[in-house]
This record gives structure tokens, C-alpha cells and sequence, in this order.
């Protein structure tokens, strides 16, 4: 990268659009275009187009952003955005503040973003980390995104519904789910 000012040390994801090697993204803890072919880069988030990564639900603190694009529409690009939430948490002692591992799932449409997903990890088999987090959109299909952590999810994001699409383990799958392919 050759902008001085940037300085995003958690590197995740990198894609180039679909039929243009010189439209490229990239993701750690923001995610960013060049329209240059990596000469220039600047941030694609901010509260006016939709994702502001500063300000997202229960006090979120991003930790990685993995991100993804399909041939399926060129525009379309995927970010799954893991960190942790201030929720609160009944224990024995009563309602207690916890931070909790949790992911959002956005989709930007070249102009804008929109939220598909927010899941609150609370522990035990149902975790989110910034190693494990594997994202695939279909080539044909480009509303059918498969995002994993402990666990597979999946959805077609003009189905409000996600779905669970593996167990915690057996079946040939064993939790933790870095990529994708």
C-alpha cells in the first residue's frame, strides 16, 4: 500500500471487483477502495452511506473485517465485521454489563450499505473471533452469502432468515472456520 496515512494492521480481506483488476478492496479494521490499482486507497464506510464502524449497536468495538465480492453483480461487496458488545447479562449476582464476542454482516450496493445480520456470541460453541471468519458469496447468485465461526451460517439476503447450516461438530465438520471457498 502506498498511502502514508494508512495504517490498518489487522489485514483480512483483499478482492479485487469482479471483471476489473484495477477496482480493488481491502479490510482490517475499516474497509477501504483504490480505483487505481492500489496507488490511492480511501475508507468506504461513514454514517452517510450507511456503516459507521465507530458508532454500530451496544457499544460494538471492531476487532477484523473480513469482506467479499461475487460476479454475480460487480458492485456487490460483502463485510463481516467481528469484534465485541457491551450487552447485559443476568448472573447470579444479578444484571451485570459483559463484553461479548459478536459480528454484524453488511452488504453495499455501490452506493450504499445495509445491515443483513448482528449475532451476539455468548460463549460456550457460539463464539466469534477475528482468526474464524470465513465469507463466500455465490458467483451466480448474488444474495446467497456463507459466513462461518464456530458455526456455518447462511442466507439469502431477500430472505430475512439466517440459517444455521452445520453443528458444532460431527458430520465431517469441526468448528472454527477460517475461509472459505
Amino acid at each position: 500500500l502506498t498511502d502514508t496515512w494508512f495504517d490498518d494492521t489487522e489485514l483480512k480481506g483483499f478482492e479485487f471487483e469482479p471483471g476489473n483488476e484495477s477496482h480493488m478492496y481491502i479490510s482490517g479494521t475499516d474497509i477501504y477502495e483504490s480505483t487505481d490499482a492500489g496507488q490511492t486507497w480511501s475508507s468506504m464506510t461513514g454514517s452517510q452511506i450507511g456503516l459507521d464502524i465507530d458508532d454500530l449497536d451496544d457499544d460494538f468495538v471492531v476487532k477484523r473485517i473480513n469482506i467479499a465480492t461475487t460476479p454475480a453483480n460487480s458492485e456487490v461487496v460483502y463485510a463481516y465485521i467481528v469484534g465485541e458488545s457491551f450487552v447485559l447479562v443476568n448472573t447470579q449476582d444479578g444484571p451485570q454489563w459483559h463484553r461479548r464476542s459478536s459480528a454484524f454482516i453488511y452488504k453495499y450496493d455501490g452506493s450504499n450499505w445495509t445491515r443483513i445480520d448482528y449475532d451476539v456470541g455468548y460463549g460456550g460453541q457460539n463464539v466469534y473471533a477475528s482468526g474464524w471468519m470465513g465469507l463466500t458469496v455465490s458467483p451466480v447468485e448474488e444474495d446467497f452469502i456463507v459466513y462461518g465461526h464456530t458455526f456455518m451460517r447462511g442466507r439469502r439476503t431477500n430472505n430475512y432468515d439466517v440459517d444455521q447450516l452445520s453443528g458444532y461438530d460431527g458430520g465431517g465438520y469441526h468448528p472454527d472456520v477460517h475461509d472459505i471457498a
